[in-house]
This record gives structure tokens, C-alpha cells and sequence, in this order.
């Protein structure tokens, strides 16, 4: 960052658990991750995996056409309930293929990477 500015957000109240929507190609997957810290990626958390979501299918959809176009990528969000019982999710942030992966499923999307990365290139060299 450069020393002649500075970002902000607006805190969001009510979280009750950050959402990622993880993209390789066209194989999606899903996380919760809860914890009891404001900022959910510090201290400990606990990561399930769950159902990938027709909203969730359609923010990966929607995402994956920027930038002329990402194969791989995350959609991180935080869903939340206010004092009303409303819910609502915000997307915070996408991220390209320096996403990182969940330990549990590593080795799977590894080699999803690896072979859409060969697919790309085998396609692109004629």
C-alpha cells in the first residue's frame, strides 16, 4: 500500500458466520465458518462445508465474469441477522487463484486446478 491513503469499511453488525463460494471451473463448492471473534479469520473458527446454493451458484456465475472472465476464484461474504430476525449476506470480497484451499478437500482441488490449467493450455496451443 502506498503511504498517502488509507481505506475504511463499514463495520457490519450481526454476523453470524462468513460464507466462501469456492470456483474451480465449473466445480463449486461452499463453506460456513463461525467464530466467536468479530473478525472471523482470527483465533479459532469452525469450517463445515455445506450445500452449494442457488444463490451461491449465482453469485460464482455473476463473479465469473469479471475481469474478462475468472475460471478460478473465491466469493467471501458474511451473513448476518439484525435485531429483527432480518437476514442478510454482503459479499466483502472476491479473490482470484491465490484463494487458498481447505485442507479437507486439498488434494481434490489441486489436481482440479491442474487439470483445468492443462485443459487451458492444450486448447490454446494449435
Amino acid at each position: 500500500m502506498y503511504n498517502d491513503y488509507a481505506t475504511v469499511e463499514k463495520f457490519i453488525t450481526g454476523r453470524e458466520y462468513d460464507i466462501r463460494v469456492q470456483a474451480i471451473g465449473d466445480k463449486l463448492r461452499a463453506y460456513h465458518r463461525k467464530s466467536d471473534n468479530w473478525k472471523g479469520n482470527v483465533g479459532t473458527s469452525f469450517i463445515e462445508e455445506v450445500e452449494v446454493t442457488d444463490k451461491y451458484k449465482f453469485w460464482a456465475t455473476e463473479c465469473s465474469k469479471l475481469f474478462g472472465g475468472l475460471t478460478i476464484f473465491t466469493v467471501d461474504a458474511i451473513h448476518t441477522k439484525d435485531d429483527e430476525g432480518i437476514e442478510r449476506d454482503y459479499i466483502i470480497e472476491i479473490n482470484d487463484s491465490a484463494s487458498g484451499f481447505l485442507n479437507d478437500n486439498l488434494e481434490e482441488d489441486m489436481n482440479d486446478v491442474s487439470n483445468l490449467v492443462f485443459e487451458k493450455i492444450k486448447n490454446n496451443i494449435k
